[in-house]
């Protein structure tokens, strides 16, 4: 997501929940979540930063926020695709990758007529 932009949680199923925001440059969230809930709108993130997002009630139930400070970004599909913003501008640029426990990576790239490749390989433990 970009900074400035909300994020919005939902509550799909009939259990209580909290979201509990663990972020170390922005402000931390921690809201209920009870049964079943159309969603709650959280504070937007005005810094750039990686976090963790989990649930203090269900230990196993966490996800990762990206916060950019750009719209350039993509995320990867199931199988570890992506496709680059299809307005990136034909330049030169530095290909930022991030996985949650294998770390981060970066690759510099060109853009020409909108087209750039870029793979990234991580070494499973």
């Amino acid at each position: 997501m970009q900074v400035g932009q909300h994020v919005v949680v939902k509550n799909s199923d009939p259990f209580f929940h909290n979201v509990h925001t663990m972020p170390q440059a922005n402000p931390e969230e921690n809201i209920p979540e009870l049964n079943i809930d159309p969603g709650k709108k959280l504070k937007a993130w005005d810094q750039p930063e990686y976090f963790p997002v989990g649930c203090n009630i269900h230990p196993w139930m966490r996800a990762w926020v990206a916060v950019i400070d750009n719209k350039f970004f993509a995320i990867t599909d199931k199988d570890g695709k992506y496709t680059l913003p299809k307005d990136l501008p034909d330049g030169k640029y530095t290909l930022h990758a991030w996985h949650e426990k294998y770390g981060e990576q970066d690759q510099k790239i060109t853009v020409k007529d909108g087209k750039a490749t870029g793979d990234f390989v991580y070494k499973a433990e």
